[in-house]
Formats: structure tokens, C-alpha cells, sequence
């Protein structure tokens, strides 16, 4: 399934004369697939339109091309992104990211009416139990600051308190044991132990402590949308210049290399 992401994603112009039966599988295994490779369809489908997108702006190809696919695949992207299934909600990360891709295939006028139809969607998103989500949504929010520069200035407010909310979380979580609970009745953590101040008293280690993984790449890709959106808004970016710059800042030296590498 990924190979055909990848296989996508290198081709640029070399897919033109592939797309249209490329497209024709992606569309029907987004209709009838499994969650599994629906997930794949649409990551395919990203790599597909990112791939036309580069072609058009080298001239090769009218971004027109593209116009029918997105046609075909936005009802459903809507629907999967109306859904609060948590085992949907990896599907609705990625409905999420590629919406925001497709909408670079059109005019400024028409993508800006894409897009402002889709934010209800992007919004109630963020607020889920998803990092992932959250993660593919600050993706959709830098495809469409790009899209809309200046004309983004409207979605600033609901889109900064999400992106500071996840910049200032704690990543780690500290515990007695492995079998440490969180927040008194929440699932055990899933992520990579960092290691433990082992002791040899009776009774066991110390303190350990565990990195919740999702969240690294939430902070990640917030902080990757908060410099889209310093370059694409201009001016209406200016009152949250100074609290954006000192987040980033204070995650310079962060513990974990791929937040930092996204400062």
C-alpha cells in the first residue's frame, strides 16, 4: 500500500500519463476499502495531487487536470471528517491534511470558498482525544495560509489558541512504575521508554519517565505551521509574533530532535 504512496509522491511530471487510471483505483479503494486502506488511498491520493501541483507550476500540466478527481473525493473527505469514531479518527487525519493539499489546485477565488467551507470541519477536529489529528490539521492550516496568504488573517484567532495549546504541552509523563496509570483511570501510556532511576530498595525501581510519541509530532507540526504562517499572513500575524517567537524559542533546545528540527 505505501508503495504506491511512494510511487506517487517521486513521479512529478513522470505521473501524467499514469493519473488517470492511478486515480481511478485510488477513488475506488477510498469508496470500498477497508479503514486500513482507505488511510493508504488518501495518503496516495496527497502524493498524487502534490505531484500534479509541482508539475503545474513547472508548466508541464494545467492544474485543471486535477478538478475532476477533487471532485470525486471532497463529499467523502467531508463525510469521514464529520465522524468522532476514535477508530476513525486516523482516517480523519488524513481526509484532513490532503483536503488542505487539494485546495492548491484551484484559483485563489475558488479555494478560498473550499476552504472556508471546510474549517468547521478542521475546528472540530482539533478539539478531539487525536494528536494525530490535531497534527494533520496544522498541516491543513499551512496549506491554506499558503493559499490564501494575507486572507488567512480571518482563521488566526481559532487556529493560534489550538497551535499555542499544543506548543506549551508537556510531552513527558512521569510515574512510578510501568503500570502507572494516567490521570487516574486513562489508558496506560503508549510511547518510548527514556529510562529510570532504578533502586535496589525492597520493592522495586523509581521514577520513570515515558514520552508520549503522538504528541512529539503534534508539537512538531504546530511549530512547522506557526512559520507558514509568519511567512504567508503578513501583517495580520504581527500581534502573535511575540508570544509565537518566544515558544519557538524556549523549544530551540528542546529534549527531542524532530521538534527541534521543526524550530
Amino acid at each position: 500500500g505505501f508503495a504506491l504512496e511512494s510511487f506517487a509522491e517521486n513521479l512529478e511530471k513522470q505521473i501524467l500519463p499514469y493519473l488517470a487510471p492511478l486515480m481511478a483505483k485510488l477513488v475506488e479503494l477510498l469508496m470500498t476499502g477497508s479503514l486500513k486502506v482507505q488511510e493508504t488511498a488518501i495518503a496516495a491520493i496527497s502524493s498524487a495531487a502534490s505531484a500534479v501541483i509541482m508539475a503545474a507550476s513547472a508548466g508541464d500540466v494545467e492544474i485543471e487536470v486535477f478538478h475532476p478527481y477533487v471532485e470525486q473525493i471532497m463529499p467523502v473527505f467531508k463525510q469521514i471528517m464529520t465522524t468522532e469514531t476514535p477508530e476513525v479518527f486516523q482516517l480523519r487525519a488524513r481526509a484532513t491534511e490532503c483536503s488542505g493539499i487539494v485546495t492548491q489546485c484551484y484559483e485563489k477565488a475558488q479555494a478560498a470558498q473550499m476552504i472556508a467551507e471546510l474549517m468547521p470541519y478542521v475546528y472540530s477536529g482539533i478539539h478531539l482525544d487525536s494528536s494525530e489529528l490535531r497534527e494533520f490539521s496544522y498541516a491543513f492550516f499551512a496549506n491554506a495560509a499558503e493559499v490564501l496568504g494575507a486572507g488567512f488573517a480571518q482563521y488566526l484567532p481559532k487556529t493560534m489558541e489550538a497551535v499555542y495549546t499544543t506548543m506549551m504541552n508537556d510531552d513527558i509523563v512521569w510515574g512510578d512504575s510501568e503500570e502507572d496509570e494516567i490521570e487516574g483511570g486513562a489508558n496506560p501510556l503508549e510511547g518510548i521508554e527514556l529510562g529510570s532511576d532504578d533502586s535496589d530498595d525492597e520493592g522495586g525501581g523509581g521514577k520513570m519517565f515515558s514520552v508520549r510519541t503522538a504528541q512529539l509530532e503534534e508539537k512538531a507540526s504546530a511549530c512547522q505551521c506557526v512559520g507558514t504562517l509568519a511567512e504567508h499572513v503578513g501583517e495580520a500575524y504581527a500581534p502573535y509574533l511575540e508570544q509565537s517567537t518566544q515558544l519557538l524559542y524556549d523549544l530551540a533546545d528542546y529534549f527531542h530532535e524532530e521538534v527541534r528540527g521543526a524550530v
